[in-house]
């Protein structure tokens, strides 16, 4: 059996990560390994298959499913732990060229995947095995090398060299050990990924965010800006969107800011700040409700919540204190709203 890996000893996430052919894990010092740990010959996975870009809700049926058919197998055999396959970046990705708008970093991935309950995540380049047949990732890699006896997929999968295999193909090397997920829907509407990543281009977070089932977001260093904001009284931090996230559409949103695992409500410039600079580069600026420190140089995930309004440029900087004060009470009275 392949050996796997124990990611993030110390807090809530996979209990069991195995990155055997994965070149890059994330950020630079974001997901880290820590110990090795081997995968007895008796224990054996119940796994999610996808490409899961956007762990959104349709992802989420797949993951539910496969905890649910995890436990019901556990009633025969205490050994089956539950899991999920996916490769580091997407196929479309490299065989394009072209990369599509990320809705999740890899470490916010194995983080979600863990809050959903599975023990095991795999995770591969698609560069190593994209040639592979059908019947070759199935023997090898699905059973051989990763002990699935049980597989989750949704309707529309594809695997396998030039995407031969479906959904059907794999329950038939699978023995029929295998689940195949209906598309689920939002209205009239299939919940997809590039659906989601056109709703935060066209600033709509919101709708967004109910299909993710979560707050959209991105985790950056904090970078020195203009400090503008603390010449203002209002201190804010800015942070450099990572490459490939997807963009929500400029402007100004109700945010929430996660410090050290802690959660304050915030309200975010993202844009260009026409206002405070001619730079060309976008950037997130964020002014942190109840909060004093120092976050330079710190790793700091912002989730929008909500878009107030667009970006505009001001003609004095009185006139610019007196909309961002504006927006800092629209977005005191927000999160009041929610305590209520």
């Amino acid at each position: 059996m392949a050996p796997l890996m124990e990611l993030y000893p110390s807090g809530r996430a996979p209990g069991l990560f195995f990155a055997p052919h994965l070149k890059e894990i994330g950020m630079d010092g974001v997901v880290k390994t820590e110990k090795e740990i081997i995968l007895s010959e008796n224990e054996r996975i119940s796994c999610a298959l996808g490409n899961f870009d956007g762990v959104h809700l349709g992802h989420r049926r797949l993951i539910d499913e496969t905890v649910r058919k995890t436990e019901y197998l556990r009633g025969a055999d205490k050994n089956i732990k539950s899991g999920v396959w996916f490769f580091n970046r997407s196929p479309f990705e490299i065989i394009n060229g072209t990369a599509l708008p990320h809705l999740a970093d890899l470490e916010q991935k194995l983080r979600l995947f863990a809050d959903m309950g599975l023990d095991v995540a795999f995770v591969y380049d698609f560069e190593d095995i994209g040639g592979y047949s059908p019947e070759l990732f199935v023997d090898e890699i699905l059973k051989k090398e990763c002990g699935c006896v049980f597989a989750v997929c949704g309707y529309n999968f594809r695997f396998g060299r030039d995407a031969h295999g479906n959904a059907e193909t794999l329950k038939e090397l699978m023995n029929g050990n295998a689940e195949i997920v209906e598309k689920v829907v939002s209205g009239e509407r299939s919940i997809s990924s590039s659906l989601i990543r056109n709703l935060i281009s066209e600033g709509n977070i919101e709708e967004a965010n109910a299909l993710l089932g979560r707050n959209y977001s991105f985790c950056a260093e904090v970078v020195h800006g203009k400090q503008l904001g603390r010449k203002l009284g209002i201190p804010t931090i800015n942070q450099n969107i990572p490459e490939g996230m997807a963009k929500p559409k400029n402007g100004i949103y109700i945010s929430q800011t996660v410090i050290d695992g802690k959660k304050y409500g915030s309200v975010s410039n993202f844009g260009y700040r026409p206002s405070v600079t001619d730079n060309p580069f976008i950037n997130c600026e964020t002014y942190i409700l109840d909060f004093k420190g120092n976050l330079y140089g710190k790793n700091v995930r912002v989730e929008f919540i909500k878009r107030l309004r667009g970006e505009k440029k001001f003609d004095s900087v009185d006139a610019l204190k007196s909309q961002i004060n504006e927006d800092i009470r629209q977005t005191e009275k927000y999160f009041k709203s929610k305590e209520a």
